[in-house]
């Protein structure tokens, strides 16, 4: 099993935890804003060349993210893939394949379109 989360999982990234940190514990990207708002996380995404989703319609291409948000917060983010399904990561666990409104709820809270 892989040492990531969801955020790094939607990154393309395998081998450690992303998120926005201030004591360092954890990887984000320097200049990024080190909050968990939805700015934060568009910087982010969109700096590493991502559009982000927010339905099913959305472009067909990969390089698609959707970010889930609870109460102002970023909560989650899954990443396109080509046959138009949603890969996301829960935690440290396995890594999923979904619908892209399948997670939203109390937990992650729901997708966010800007």
């Amino acid at each position: 099993m892989s040492y990531t989360d969801c955020i790094a999982w939607a990154a393309g990234e395998q081998d450690r935890w992303w998120w926005p940190d201030p004591t360092g514990q954890h990887y984000w990207p320097d200049g990024a804003p080190c909050d968990e708002s939805l700015q934060a996380f568009l910087h982010v995404f969109g700096e590493l060349g991502y559009d982000l989703a927010g339905d099913d319609e959305s472009a067909g291409a990969s390089d698609v993210v959707a970010l889930f948000a609870k109460d102002g917060r970023v909560t989650h983010a899954c990443r396109r893939v080509g046959d138009g399904r949603w890969t996301s990561k829960l935690g440290n666990l396995e890594d999923i394949s979904h619908d892209l409104r399948a997670l939203e709820g109390n937990e992650y809270g729901r997708v966010q379109t800007s």
